[in-house]
Formats: structure tokens, sequence, C-alpha cells
């Protein structure tokens, strides 16, 4: 490391959030002081401020978007299910759907996304699950299949799904919704890409009322509520 120029920290908020601070000042102390460095972070409050002022020196700082900003190509919908059965039912009619071109199914857990991929492969998907407790050669291969258009489904948690950049994908569907609002942000963003459009979906029990409302609370946009024709939730719509 003591010939390297160039140090890139990306998804820094994410490392932190992993515990991986005292890795990354093991790296930057054994690199030359004089080298540049390049961070990228969602966010730059807290604790992922107080890294870029340990290790950036006069940095530029770059804001892309805000997180308040209006996705233009992707539309959002809000779908409340009375139960994990009607959850499953409202899964699976978007799922038929013949305008879904690929779908990133997103769960809280790596359990629930097993279990998720294995009940949608035993219906006839083409899925395979995707998170952080498999083997990265296993996990390249998911990638590939995604990319290759082998899977139409691929059911992924928060952390194994930062970074997919795969335009064809034209549905996100939240089944589980995300530990922190701002983790919505960047699951919608994995559609309505390269010019395309795309379709965020979020299904939601009533116990999840809470998230909905800090989700549009951080966004500062509201989820429009939507009912499919044979499915409508029997319980009027959380307050």
């Amino acid at each position: 490391l003591a010939n390297l120029e160039l140090l890139v920290l990306d998804e820094a908020d994410r490392m932190l959030d992993m515990g991986f601070i005292d890795d990354i000042h093991l790296i930057a102390d054994a690199t030359p002081k004089a080298r540049q460095t390049v961070m990228f972070s969602a966010t730059f409050a807290g604790n992922v401020g107080a890294l870029a002022t340990q290790l950036l020196r006069t940095p530029q700082r770059i804001d892309v978007a805000s997180h308040t900003d209006t996705h233009a190509d992707i539309e959002q919908r809000l779908h409340w299910a009375d139960d994990h059965e009607h959850k499953n039912a409202l899964l699976d009619h978007i799922l038929t759907d013949r305008d879904v071109d690929q779908a990133l199914v997103f769960t809280s857990t790596q359990r629930d996304a097993d279990w998720l991929a294995d009940r949608l492969a035993d219906m006839g998907h083409h899925v395979a699950s995707l998170h952080g407790g498999m083997p990265q050669g296993r996990r390249n291969r998911v990638l590939q299949g995604l990319r290759s258009r082998q899977l139409k489904v691929l059911v992924a948690t928060d952390v194994a799904a930062r970074g997919i950049d795969v335009p064809t994908i034209s549905h996100v569907i939240n089944y589980g919704l995300p530990m922190k609002a701002e983790d919505y942000v960047h699951r919608i963003g994995r559609t309505g890409r390269a010019g395309r459009s795309g379709l965020a979906v979020t299904l939601a029990e009533r116990r999840d009322a809470g998230m909905i409302h800090s989700i549009q609370r951080f966004t500062t946009q509201r989820i429009p509520p939507a009912t499919i024709a044979g499915l409508e939730p029997r319980r009027p719509e959380p307050k």
C-alpha cells in the first residue's frame, strides 16, 4: 500500500453501519499521506461526517441528488395487506403481470430471502435469493444470472442489493420494509434506470404504518395507496 495514490471509499455510510470503522482506519493508516481520497456516501451526517473530517484534506463536496428529489421515472404504489397470506397473494398477482420484465423483491432478513425465493421457485418463477450470508462465488453467479436474464425475479436484502445496476429491472417490490427510511430510497432507485420507467411497490401490513410514515416524512412525498381488483384489503387504511 506504500505506493497507493488513490483511495476510494464507496458506500461509506453502509460500511460504518456494518462495523468496518476499524478496518477503514487500518487501511488508511497504511497508505501515503499524500494520496488522493474520494469518499461516496448517501449521507455525511453523524459518524460518516466525522470519518470524512479525519480522512479528507480540504475536500471538494459534490451533491448529486437529495433524498427529497422526485423520482420522475419511478411510479410508487402502496398496497395495504390484511395479513401475511394477503401479502403473498398481492405479490403473486404483481409478479404474474405481463409488464414485469425483471423484478427485485426486498426482504428484511436473509432467512426471509431464502424462504421467499424457494416459495416463488415452487410456483414456477425463475428466481434466486441474494444476501450477505452467501459465498461470494454464488453471489457472483446470481448477479450474472440476473444480468443475462436467466433470472426474472431476484429476492434480496438491503446490503446485498447495494450497487446492483441492471437496467432491465422494471419492478422493485418491498415485501419486507427497510430498517431505516433512507434505505427505501436506495431500494426504489434500482429501477427506472438508463432512461427507462420503473414501478416501486410496497406491501405493508398495519404493523408497518410507523415505518411508512417515517419513509414519507423522510422523502417528503406520499406513497399513493392502490388496490388490486379482487384483492382489496378488508380493513381500512391505517391512519
